[in-house]
């Protein structure tokens, strides 16, 4: 492959190794294989016609097929895999039933003939790789009357928490306080890599749900909240400085699937800055745009109501205020991020 005169060799070598780095996490998540392993073989029987959308390397497709399948159409928008996932079908013995097709699912041209369509696309918040736009367009172009979907819901989750922070100090080891990096980090969210890195302080609750029978685009996820009252007793209450929030999924009847279990995708935690004592009622709200996200945290308590909002734009816009500010030259390609930023400060 001869990289097109845009791309360097280099890259083409940094967006493979990122490819295989990424798909070997999702090949050896052992939760999230078993999960739609199960679902796809309460469906799959010798009639059923599937469609995999977002393949990838075509674990799903290829699964069908063994699964006895009688066709298996895998869409994958990545033109790299295409080959991929011949390779790998012809190496699995089903490379007669699984058609491999680049492009993006809303962009192509279809039968409506599949009794069964799967799709993957859920990440770390649920709905940040469009499922909902991915599955109700294929549910009204693609699937059959009567034919099923899998995943069947989608739904983000949420509880208090206590965040243990990787260092109480940063720089670790230094004899330096970075307060102001340490308040601009509170503006962007972080993956839950380590369970026992949090302390849940509440009972969980859900924050949106979408039935892909029935949800459409588009799908409202920019106010979404969630509360939570505690008695005068209930001391540990202070010690709340984030909210993590997780995906659960119902991917067919009996087979659900949570992202607190999976270790492809993971929670993520959003910080706050807590600085309250005698908290009475905590409030979060979350939402998603297309460009960014972000976050409001409401406390009651012993100090009045304390409201706080965090977004990663709000961390960005301020650093390149600082550097408008900072009386140094500012190059033309940090003239054009800087306007990007700030145009609606």
């Amino acid at each position: 492959m001869q990289p097109t005169p845009n791309i360097s060799e280099a890259q083409v070598y940094s967006h493979v190794r990122q490819l295989l780095n990424d798909h070997e996490k999702m090949l050896a998540d052992r939760a999230r294989n078993e999960a739609f392993y199960q679902a796809l073989a309460h469906q799959v029987t010798s009639d059923s016609v599937v469609l995999d959308i977002g393949a990838g390397f075509g674990v799903w497709a290829i699964t069908a097929a063994r699964l006895g399948a009688k066709q298996v159409v895998a869409i994958e928008s990545n033109e790299l895999l295409i080959g991929v996932i011949k390779k790998i079908a012809r190496e699995c013995g089903v490379a007669d039933r699984v058609q491999p097709v680049f492009g993006y699912s809303t962009e192509l041209s279809l039968a409506r003939e599949f009794d069964i369509v799967i799709s993957e696309t859920i990440g770390f918040d649920g709905f940040d790789e469009a499922i909902v736009k991915i599955m109700s367009d294929a549910r009204s172009r693609f699937l059959k009357p009567g034919g099923v979907l899998i995943p069947e819901t989608v739904s983000l989750h949420c509880a208090p928490a206590h965040f243990k922070p990787r260092s109480d100090d940063l720089p670790a080891g230094m004899p330096l306080d970075f307060l102001y990096f340490t308040a601009l980090n509170q503006h962007a969210p972080v993956r839950l890599a380590k369970k026992s890195d949090v302390r849940i302080l509440a009972k969980p609750k859900r924050l949106i749900n979408a039935d892909l029978y029935q949800a459409i685009e588009p799908f409202d996820l920019t106010n979404m909240r969630a509360k939570w009252a505690f008695p005068d007793d209930e001391v540990h209450a202070s010690a709340i400085n984030c909210f993590v929030v997780w995906v659960e999924s119902r991917l067919s009847a009996g087979v659900h699937l949570s992202t607190r279990k999976t270790t492809s995708w993971t929670p993520l935690v959003y910080r706050f800055d807590a600085q309250q004592q005698n908290i009475r009622q905590v409030e979060f709200s979350l939402g998603f745009t297309p460009a960014t996200v972000h976050w409001d945290v409401a406390l009651s308590g012993a100090d009045g109501l304390v409201t706080r909002n965090y977004a990663p734009k709000t961390a960005a816009k301020q650093i390149l205020l600082d550097l408008a500010q900072s009386g140094d030259p500012v190059s033309l390609a940090g003239q054009g991020l800087a306007s990007f930023i700030l145009r609606d400060a």
